[in-house]
C-alpha cells in the first residue's frame, strides 16, 4: 500500500486526508482502520475523508466486503459516525454505492465527489 494519510481537527469535526493508492481489499481495509484510529485518537464521530488525490480498487464486490468487514470487525459504535467522503469525479459509482448500501445497513455516511460538498454536508450534520 502506498496510501498516505494526515488529520486536520476543526471545530466539531476532522478533516482526514489520503492521498497514493489502493491496490486490493486488504488496503483498503487497513486504509479503513487508519481512519476509525484516527477519528478515536481525535475524539470525533464526524469525520470528513478526502480522498480527491486517492486512486482506488474500483469494485463494487470489494466495497461490499468492506461493509461487511465493518460489521464483523469493528465496534457497532461505527454506526454512530458521520463520516462524508468526498472520491474524484472517476468514483462518482463508488459514491453512490456507498450512499445507498451503506445507508440500507445503518450507517450515517455519505459519499461525494466534492470535497466542498462533504465538508458542507458534515457542518450541518449534528452529532
Amino acid at each position: 500500500m502506498t496510501a498516505e494519510i494526515s488529520s486536520q481537527p476543526q471545530n466539531d469535526y476532522l478533516v482526514i486526508k489520503a492521498s497514493g493508492t489502493i491496490e486490493n481489499l486488504e488496503e483498503l481495509k487497513d486504509l479503513s482502520v487508519r481512519f476509525y484510529k484516527e477519528a478515536i485518537k481525535y475524539e470525533t464521530r464526524k469525520v470528513v475523508i478526502d480522498e480527491m488525490e486517492l486512486r482506488l480498487t474500483n469494485s463494487i464486490f470489494h466495497q461490499v466486503e468492506l461493509i461487511k468487514f465493518y460489521s464483523e470487525n469493528l465496534p457497532t459504535e461505527i454506526r454512530d459516525y458521520k463520516l462524508a467522503v468526498a472520491v474524484d469525479p472517476q468514483y462518482k459509482e463508488l459514491a453512490e454505492f456507498w450512499n445507498l448500501y451503506g445507508s440500507n445497513r445503518g450507517y450515517s455516511w455519505k459519499g461525494f465527489t466534492s470535497l466542498e460538498e462533504a465538508l458542507n454536508w458534515i457542518r450541518l450534520t449534528d452529532e
